[in-house]
């Protein structure tokens, strides 16, 4: 753990200088938006994460709202010797997501998080390795699978901790969230958020962690010249102790961190590449897909007139086995509507 906070230490060092060495900004410019990153692991899904829209805050009284669809196909298997454990996560994981944000003053919003969640068969197996196949991500496990299963199991010295072999579905765990913007004379938007997670799913069914979560993070927005702007997010959560999914291995809290690029290809679209990791959220194991993550976010943003605004991207996992093989994600969000 000393050496996670040590890299992040060091990425916010490097990025405060290059936030500081911007040149000129203009008033009006742009300010992108960072992709939605959900953690897409069945295994991490449930717990709290940041909230990519609270980058800008609203005005007094005004409302906007996003809605999100994350559809994760993945295939991991592996086993440690040393410690008697086996994971295979064989399922296809969705999560639609309604956000929706208040302007309590012009500096300060309150939102609202509401998640459903399903864990499935493979429906999208063999398209997904056939997009690894044309753009040459390596395979993992897949090859040896059947298409179309669904085992999501973790088993540590005979014990099986965790089993489920068929569908399950339901509503997630419901966050709230504040977030604040700091007036910088040298930085487009600098944001300060904090979040409660209430466990309203079900950890028994993947569908939430079975905890109270509480997170608080930064987010940086700032243009670099007229065409290109850079987002950067960092953040740790505490989890509450003694309770939920796999609770006897668990740490009570964990580190997040995302930095991105938009160039503005021209005045509707913006294209994105997004790196987002977080440390580990379980401990006493050497397995990927209970450690670290780390993932690669390609996509653009379309703006749909003066209100809306439509998101779609790819996300891939850098560090192989600690992610879900690949996230197809859609989000939809509004602007101030009120």
């Amino acid at each position: 753990m000393l050496n996670t906070y040590s890299f992040t230490l060091r990425l916010v060092f490097l990025f405060s200088a290059v936030f500081v060495q911007e040149c000129t900004h203009s008033s009006d410019q742009r300010v992108p938006t960072p992709l939605y990153k959900a953690d897409m692991n069945p295994l991490t899904l449930g717990y709290v994460v940041s909230d990519a829209v609270s980058s800008t805050t609203l005005s007094r009284n005004k409302v906007r709202w996003q809605a999100s669809f994350n559809v994760a196909n993945t295939v991991q298997l592996e086993t440690d010797e040393n410690s008697e454990e086996t994971i295979l996560l064989d399922a296809e994981s969705k999560k639609i997501r309604l956000g929706i944000e208040y302007g309590l003053t012009d500096e300060w919003m309150i939102g609202l998080d509401l998640p459903y969640i399903e864990h499935s068969r493979g429906s999208l197996d063999s398209p997904v390795d056939e997009f690894h196949k044309i753009f040459g991500f390596p395979e993992g496990p897949r090859g040896s699978r059947e298409k179309g299963l669904l085992a999501i199991n973790y088993t540590k010295q005979g014990q099986p901790l965790v089993q489920r072999t068929s569908s399950s579905a339901g509503i997630g765990d419901i966050g709230v969230s504040l977030t604040g913007r700091i007036i910088t004379p040298f930085l487009d938007r600098v944001t300060v958020s904090g979040k409660f997670k209430f466990p309203t799913g079900d950890h028994k069914l993947l569908t939430g962690s079975g905890t109270h979560d509480v997170a608080l993070w930064v987010s940086v927005v700032d243009s670099i010249g007229q065409d290109f702007a850079h987002f950067f997010t960092i953040g740790g959560a505490l989890i509450e102790q003694d309770k939920g999914l796999l609770e006897d291995m668990r740490v009570d809290h964990f580190g997040f961190l995302s930095y991105g690029i938009a160039w503005h290809f021209n005045p509707s679209i913006d294209l994105k590449v997004q790196l987002d990791s977080r440390s580990a959220i379980y401990n006493q194991t050497d397995l990927l897909p209970l450690k670290s993550s780390t993932a690669v976010s390609i996509g653009a943003s379309f703006a749909l007139g003066d209100r809306y605004q439509l998101d779609l991207a790819v996300v891939e996992d850098i560090h192989v086995g600690s992610a879900p093989d690949v996230v197809f994600q859609l989000n939809f969000l509004s602007k101030a509507i009120l």
